[in-house]
C-alpha cells in the first residue's frame, strides 16, 4: 500500500504540473477585417433590370415596361485582416474527463464531485489561465489579401425597344401577345374580362380567374417571368369597380344560361340544397347527393367524361344558387 501511494503521488503532481504549464482555457483565432483599399476599378458589364407598371383610364388599362441598365464594376481590393486569440469559455474544457464540461463548469462544478478536493487542482489552473490570458491575447498577426470583387456602381434608364407582353387567362382561354411601343401598350376594357382583372393578384382567388403576364424580347427570350397582374391596385377606382361588378354579373348570367342548357334546373336546384359552393356535402347527405349526381350525369356513367360532368355540375350549382339568390326578394 505504501509503495502504491508513492507511485501515485508523483503522477498527481505531474498532471498538476502539466495543467499548470498548458492551462485549460480554450482559445481560438478570430480574424477581423481592419482595412481595405481599392487598387483599380473597371466596368465589367451591364445588367438589364425590367419592371412593369400599369394604370387605368376610363376605358382601358395601360401597361408600361421600364428598363434600366445596372452598371457592374470589377474592383481589385487590398484587404487587411488582423488575427488574434480569443478565449472560448463556452467550448468544452478538461479533455481528460469523460464529460465535456465547459470551462467554468470544469473549474467550479466538476470539483464538487470530489467533495471539493478538486479545487486543489482547479484553483491553481484558473490562476494560471487568467494570469496568462493578457499575454496570450496581446499579440496579433496581420494578413493582406488582394481580391477581385464585382460591385454595382449605379444605373441608367433606357427606352425599351422590341419587347412583347404576353397576357393570359386560363378560364377564358385568353392568350394574346401585344407589341410594346417604346415600352407601352393600351389594352381596352372591351378586350378583357374585368371581373378577372379585378381578381388578379388576390391570393384567395383561384389562378384560373386571374390574368397573368410575362415579357419577352424580340427573340422570344423571357425577360420577366409569368406573374399575376396586381388588380387589387385598381380596387379604389370607383369607375373600374362598377364595370368589374357589371362584368361579374354578366359572366354569371352567361354561365347560368349555359348550365340551364346542360342540366335540368330542377336537378341543379335540388343539388344546391345539399351541396355547398366548394362541392362538399354533409356525410349524412351522401346517399341523396349520390342520387342527384347520378341523375345529372347518368348518360356519362362508365365513360372518361363522367368526372368532368360531375365537376361541371358542381360548378353550375354555385352559379344557379347565386342567380337565384339575386332574384329572390323579401315580401313583407
Amino acid at each position: 500500500m505504501i509503495r502504491r501511494k508513492n507511485i501515485t503521488l508523483p503522477k498527481v503532481f505531474l498532471i498538476i504540473g502539466l495543467l499548470l504549464i498548458f492551462g485549460c482555457l480554450p482559445y481560438s483565432y478570430k480574424s477581423q477585417l481592419t482595412s481595405e483599399k481599392t487598387l483599380s476599378t473597371v466596368l465589367d458589364r451591364e445588367e438589364p433590370i425590367f419592371k412593369v407598371n400599369y394604370h387605368l383610364t376610363g376605358k382601358s388599362v395601360i401597361v408600361t415596361l421600364s428598363e434600366s441598365r445596372q452598371l457592374i464594376n470589377k474592383v481589385k481590393v487590398e484587404k487587411t485582416f488582423t488575427s488574434r486569440r480569443h478565449a472560448e469559455v463556452d467550448e468544452p474544457a478538461c479533455p481528460s474527463l469523460s464529460t465535456n464540461y465547459r470551462y467554468w463548469d470544469c473549474m467550479l462544478v466538476a470539483p464538487i464531485i470530489t467533495f471539493g478536493l478538486g479545487y486543489i487542482i482547479t484553483i491553481p489552473i484558473m490562476l494560471y489561465d487568467w494570469i496568462t490570458y493578457p499575454i496570450y491575447t496581446a499579440f496579433s498577426t496581420e494578413n493582406i489579401e488582394i481580391v477581385e470583387e464585382t460591385k454595382p456602381s449605379g444605373s441608367k434608364e433606357v427606352i425599351p425597344q422590341n419587347y412583347k407582353l404576353i397576357l393570359t387567362n386560363e378560364k377564358s382561354n385568353f392568350n394574346k401577345t401585344y407589341t410594346l411601343k417604346e415600352g407601352k401598350i393600351e389594352i381596352p376594357f372591351d378586350a378583357l374580362n374585368l371581373s378577372y382583372l379585378w381578381n388578379s393578384g388576390d391570393q384567395e382567388v383561384g389562378r384560373q380567374y386571374q390574368y397573368y403576364y410575362s415579357v419577352v424580347d424580340g427573340k422570344g427570350k423571357e425577360v420577366l417571368p409569368i406573374s399575376p397582374i396586381n388588380g387589387t391596385l385598381f380596387h379604389s377606382d370607383t369607375n373600374f369597380a362598377k364595370l368589374a361588378d357589371l362584368a361579374y354579373e354578366k359572366g354569371k348570367q352567361i354561365e347560368f344560361n349555359r348550365c340551364s342548357k346542360k342540366f335540368e334546373l330542377e336537378t341543379i336546384r335540388e343539388g344546391y340544397k345539399y351541396i355547398m359552393d366548394n362541392g362538399w356535402n354533409l356525410r349524412e347527405d351522401d346517399w341523396i347527393v349520390g342520387e342527384i349526381l347520378k341523375r345529372a350525369c347518368h348518360q356519362y356513367k362508365g365513360t372518361n367524361s363522367h368526372d368532368a360532368c360531375l365537376s361541371d355540375f358542381r360548378s353550375c350549382i354555385r352559379t344557379v344558387r347565386y342567380i337565384d339568390n339575386q332574384n329572390t326578394n323579401y315580401q313583407k
